[in-house]
């Protein structure tokens, strides 16, 4: 027992593996003893209306199977609904039907179900049994309906087979009377079955089993003719209790040698039996199998794909699903140009006009170089682009088909088109980004395939034939060509919906504001109050962002705000809805304090300057270094100016009176925006306002911007042009001491752009250059003095970063960050 529970996961995958190489054999089995030319053969010879009867009627037939789960759940509380009910029930059915290992393959999986639909293991398992156990009783009933026609017939030990079995009934019905089954059920816990479940299970066998012997009867007669019934009741019934007690999975073999011998003895030619059986055993075992392998692989590979869309294994999916894409169109392209590479489906020759033919490989040649092109949008996971491939593969299909080609090359493209549909939910982007990089790419894919297609296709026919012919000319391909990439690469860069800016909803803001009252925000939190800025929230709104899309950048202001633990899933989500609108992301002014998670998610990061953070427990006016401060403070005083914090709501005269001097500080110029606050009254009615008042006017002014309970800042600082010297100085000094008071632990001075940035012996090329931008852009922005003047009040220098997810796009975001700070205001949109 040690060695088992050391070594379970072992034995779990030996199993598990040997139960796979069984059913990999079984199934193998079961279809290489299908004649398949004799199924193809039988069915040529009838009418297409029969051939979808004996199809439909089959699989209606089967259907009745669902109705065991029905009956079996009755008495439980599932929590699936009645269609998946009837669906497992088909589904198990099915495979119990191809290959029965006693009901375990079909068993496993209703248990499995029962599993995720709230019963426990135990009536799970009892569940499965019951509905296999269950599934013998119809066939009691058919041998008693047999018995009458038996009487006279030399049927020998078939019948006494079919007499044994009926005692199958009563032990169905009386088996969990018995003292030692009944000690099973106390032991696990089951439940008694009731009689009314008993007699249901027999009706509902006794459905299924008139169903399949209907469908036996219908398919017989179809093959052979003055077929009676009561000939094919006897054989069928008798047939089935040789397969059953055979103990072959699934009766295979035995089951078709006895209807073989015992029509052969009735009377029936083998040829038309042989045919008969043939297309018994595909239609009403082999597709009902095939159609729920379908669905359980589906369903199986969608929860596993669900939420792994952007991971490695999906990519490497997706440039799979681009890679065969291609081939579909390489395959349509060589088809229009070389049709005698391919073998051709004669008959086809007469029905179709030659023009016809000619104008068909025209045009399979366009949809093929469409289709080439289309593989970069696959790969680029784009919308349209799959809707388009899911009309153009199906008529590339039907294309070589109306041109007389085999049926393979028709099938390689449907059965291309059924893995894209099958991975639908792979391609969620508008569009492929309209760089000049994928606009070369594509129109080099174009070129480079004809130019190869075309040299394959002319060495092949000149091998083959001795001489170059092709059927399309030169003049209209090369003309239809520059048509179709126009109109491809219209399709691949074109944007359906180009993502503009929406003004944040009032309860979002609230929302937000929210958040950064219970856990605290950044220095750029306030600004939310400008509604310049669109708002995300993570998947549980317990963490947010602010971001503003420029071109085609996606750009995030700061740290995210909320709930620490919530940040991933954040950054996640948005991640995924930046990919999915094809954008470029980026965060601007990241703290050191969320590095961690940015890092996680694969990012790239770059300084881009430090932010002066003021320690305000050491802030004090007094010491000989603090002498200037004092100076500053005197020189308030004696100008004879005062500090004074005014609380909304302001007065329309004050805003009115800030409003003259600070378009006048200005300079006719506009407003920035972004990560800058601008002077808007509805935004500065929302926090107090610090002002420098002489006797006469206001001389200068800040507004707060509050960050958390320990930390605050300001935004605009403005100051009339006719004021005494260093009034920022003195405003400043006073803020920082009004905040001490208050109880804040620091003052966010903001960041010196560009500070301290590759200036490091080892620093990389691209922190170099930012360095060249502070060294000599310095004449016209000024970085080093404004370093210099926040260095003045003894800051923290605390490092912030741009996080950006792709390495080219650099070059492009630096531009989008420009364009967002510089932004004017007169310029609403709409």
């Amino acid at each position: 027992m040690d060695f088992i529970r050391g070594h379970k996961r072992v034995l779990q995958i030996f199993f598990y593996g040997l139960i796979f190489v069984l059913l990999g054999y079984f199934i193998r089995h079961e279809l290489q003893g299908i004649d398949w030319q004799l199924f193809r053969q039988s069915l040529g010879e009838k009418t297409l209306w029969v051939q979808l009867g004996l199809l439909v009627t089959g699989l209606l037939g089967f259907s009745v199977n669902g109705l065991y789960d029905l009956n079996a759940t009755r008495d439980y509380p599932l929590t699936a609904p009645t269609l998946d009910i009837l669906k497992i029930g088909w589904i198990s059915q099915a495979f119990n039907e191809f290959i029965d290992f006693g009901g375990l393959t079909g068993g496993t999986l209703r248990a499995n179900f029962y599993k995720k639909a709230g019963l426990p293991a135990e009536s799970a398992l009892q569940l499965s049994v019951m509905n296999w156990a269950a599934s013998f009783l119809g066939l009691v009933f058919l041998i008693f309906l047999a018995l009458p026609l038996a009487w006279g017939r030399n049927l020998g030990w078939p019948l006494v087979l079919a007499l044994i079995f009926t005692l199958y009934l009563p032990a169905f019905l009386l088996a969990d009377r018995l003292p030692w089954v009944q000690g099973l059920f106390d032991r696990f816990q089951l439940q008694q079955i009731s009689w009314r479940k008993k007699w249901g299970y027999v009706g509902v066998s006794i459905l299924d089993w008139s169903a399949a012997l209907s469908y036996f009867l219908f398919v017989m007669a179809i093959f052979n003719p003055n077929f009676a019934w009561t000939d094919g009741l006897l054989i069928y019934v008798f047939s089935i209790v040789v397969g059953l007690f055979s103990f072959v999975p699934g009766g295979v073999g035995a089951f078709d040698v006895t209807v073989l011998l015992l029509m052969q003895k009735a009377g029936y030619e083998t040829a038309n039996v042989l045919a008969a059986l043939v297309v018994l055993r595909v239609c009403y075992y082999i597709i009902p199998w095939a159609l729920a392998s379908t669905y359980v692989l589906g369903r199986w590979y969608r929860e596993k794909t669900e939420d792994f869309h952007l991971t490695f294994w999906s990519d490497v999916l997706v440039k799979g699903l681009a890679l065969v894409m291609f081939i579909a169109g390489a395959l349509l392209v060589s088809t229009a140009l070389a049709p005698e590479l391919f073998d051709r489906v004669r008959f086809l020759n007469h029905l179709v006009p030659r023009l016809f033919e000619q104008v068909s490989a025209f045009i399979t040649l366009i949809v093929g170089i469409v289709t080439l092109l289309l593989s970069l949008g696959i790969n680029a996971r784009v919308r349209r682009v799959y809707q388009a491939a899911m009309g153009l593969l199906p008529l590339g299909a039907v294309l070589c088909l109306v041109r007389g080609f085999s049926y393979r090359e028709a099938l390689v493209v449907m059965a291309i088109w059924i893995l894209l549909y099958a991975n639908r939910r792979q391609f969620i982007r508008a569009s492929v980004p309209l760089t000049r990089r994928n606009i070369v790419v594509a129109s080099l894919l174009t070129l480079l395939v004809l130019g190869v297609t075309s040299v394959a296709v002319a060495w092949h026919i000149l091998r083959l034939k001795g001489e170059l012919v092709i059927t399309i000319n030169l003049v209209h391909l090369m003309l239809s060509v520059l048509i179709v990439v126009g109109l491809a690469l219209l399709l691949l860069f074109s944007q359906s919906k180009k993502l503009r800016f929406q003004r944040p909803q009032p309860e979002e803001v609230d929302a937000y504001l929210a958040l950064v009252d219970q856990y605290g925000g950044t220095e750029y939190s306030h600004l939310v109050r400008l509604y310049d800025k669109q708002i995300f929230f993570g998947p549980d709104r317990e963490a947010a962002l602010l971001y503003r899309s420029v071109g085609r950048n996606m750009l995030v202001l700061g740290d995210p705000v909320g709930q620490a633990e919530a940040f991933d899933g954040l950054l996640q989500a948005f991640a995924s809805y930046a990919h999915d609108s094809g954008m470029r992301l980026a965060y601007y002014e990241v703290s050191p304090r969320y590095l961690d998670n940015f890092c996680n998610m694969g990012y790239l990061t770059v300084k881009i300057g430090e932010a002066a953070i003021i320690p305000l427990e050491d802030f004090t006016f007094e010491g000989k270094k603090n002498r200037n401060r004092r100076q500053i403070r005197n020189a308030m005083e004696k100008a004879g100016l005062r500090f004074e914090v005014l609380s909304p709501p302001h007065a329309p005269a004050t805003l009115a009176e800030l409003k003259g001097f600070s378009d006048a500080w200005l300079e006719g110029r506009s407003e920035m925006a972004y990560s800058l606050g601008a002077f808007q009254e509805d935004y500065l009615q929302t926090s107090p306002i610090f002002v420098l008042r002489s006797d006469e006017r206001i001389e200068a002014f800040a507004n707060l911007m509050p960050i958390s309970s320990e930390s605050v800042s300001i935004d605009l600082m403005r100051f009339r042009g006719d004021t005494v010297d260093n009034v920022m100085q003195m405003l400043l000094l006073q803020i920082l001491s009004w905040a001490k008071a208050e109880g804040y632990q620091s003052f966010d001075l903001g960041m010196a752009p560009l500070a301290n940035v590759g200036d490091q012996t080892y620093s990389r090329s691209r922190d170099r250059v930012i360095r060249l931008v502070y060294e000599y852009g310095n004449r016209v922005y000024g970085f080093k003095g404004l370093r210099a003047y926040k260095d003045k009040f003894r800051p923290h220098w605390e490092n912030r970063y741009l996080i950006y997810a792709e390495a080219s796009a650099l070059p492009q975001i630096l531009l989008g960050l420009y364009e967002a700070v510089n932004h004017s205001y007169k310029k609403k949109e709409k």
